[in-house]
């Protein structure tokens, strides 16, 4: 099963937050949708998420 939670924990210790990945990373509502549900993402989506505003 896949689990997204180690981004969760990034996420929660960076300074952006699910609305800046919709509204200033243009990550669609749907992708943070299938993280929230742990759901597949192809690795194009994966690829696309801002890591560097994320990481520390």
């Amino acid at each position: 099963m896949i689990d997204y939670s180690p981004f969760w924990e990034t996420l929660k210790k960076s300074n952006e937050s699910t609305y800046t990945l919709i509204n200033k990373h243009h990550i669609s509502s749907s992708t943070i949708d299938k993280l929230r549900k742990n759901k597949p993402l192809n690795t194009t989506t994966l690829n696309d998420l801002p890591y560097s505003g994320l990481r520390h």
